[in-house]
């Protein structure tokens, strides 16, 4: 399992002695690719910064050789710490080197953050796609190396069938992963993106959340797709009416005699067009009459 991996490459060397830590040059040290956390609080660096210049770095970061260039290091565990080093005006900070490869970086980089427990929903979901597209892992795998259940990592990638404005948007709006469930419940985004709109607004409970889907899915509610499908056919079919009007009134300044009878019915809109044959050309009814194989030279 990853934990205790993670457990022995951070207090104990192979041979169960103690790690070598050494002072690594806060320059020499590049963020990790696979870093799950997009975002890191201003306040909480500076008080981890502050916090750093009083007594120092209390547990060291974990390294690796940079795949990139012999004498850097490349970030395992520890993106906070270093940042915070930075902003402390630190130049060296205490790490651990280990060999790891680029697996192993990933799912240590996400255990280290799952047992801070302030990633977000959103980034832990876009952490477990990576790894299991990245590195051909099942979900399964992936639920075995953590430590979790396999439903946990699946209804975390579910999430992931949002949009990115939406998933963008509950990054930033402070709703929890069960207004982000709820969500999941409407077929169509543009419905999803209505009722988190109004949920952000609101500042709305889960209870509430689940209450208003509900709403749309029964029809309650505008935000209903299938009020939304019913004002869509309206609207065209009243673009598709006006056409049909202009063509009427084309083929009577034709000369044609038209006559149209409409019907709005309870499962239909009956549009019925009569075109007089006395007031067509002969042309056109020879052409007809042609079409149609009629001999009048009998």
């Amino acid at each position: 399992m990853i934990r205790d991996w993670f457990a022995r490459a951070r207090d104990s060397t192979s041979d169960g002695s103690a790690p070598e830590i050494r002072e690594v040059k806060v320059d020499d040290i590049a963020s990790s690719p696979y870093q799950p956390r997009r975002a890191f609080g201003e306040e909480q660096l500076r008080e981890l910064a502050d916090s750093i210049s009083q007594v120092g770095v209390i547990e060291p970061v974990l390294v690796r050789r940079s795949p990139k260039g012999e004498g850097q290091y490349q970030l395992v565990v520890g993106e906070r710490r270093v940042r915070a080093c930075r902003l402390a005006g630190l130049e060296r900070v205490p790490a651990v080197v280990r060999d790891v490869d680029d697996e192993q970086v990933a799912l240590l980089g996400l255990t280290e953050n799952l047992q801070r427990e302030d990633l977000h929903f959103i980034e832990e979901a876009e952490a477990f796609r990576r790894i299991i597209d990245e590195f051909g892992l099942t979900q399964g795998e992936v639920a075995r190396r953590l430590g979790m259940k396999q439903s946990t990592i699946s209804n975390k990638l579910r999430l992931l069938t949002l949009d990115q404005d939406l998933r963008r948007t509950l990054r930033v709006s402070g709703l929890g992963e069960r207004h982000a469930r709820a969500l999941l419940r409407l077929p169509e985004a543009a419905a999803q993106r209505e009722v988190l709109a109004w949920a952000v607004e609101g500042e709305v409970s889960v209870r509430q959340m689940d209450a208003m889907v509900e709403r749309v899915l029964t029809g309650e509610d505008e935000r209903s797709p299938r009020r939304q499908r019913v004002t869509r056919f309206a609207r065209d079919l009243r673009i598709y009416l006006n056409s049909l009007n202009d063509t009427v009134e084309m083929m009577r300044e034709s000369g044609l005699k038209v006559d149209v009878e409409r019907a709005d019915r309870e499962e239909s809109y009956e549009v019925v067009i009569r075109i007089a044959k006395d007031g067509m050309r002969s042309d056109v009814a020879d052409s007809g009459d042609e079409a149609r194989g009629d001999d009048t030279g009998a």
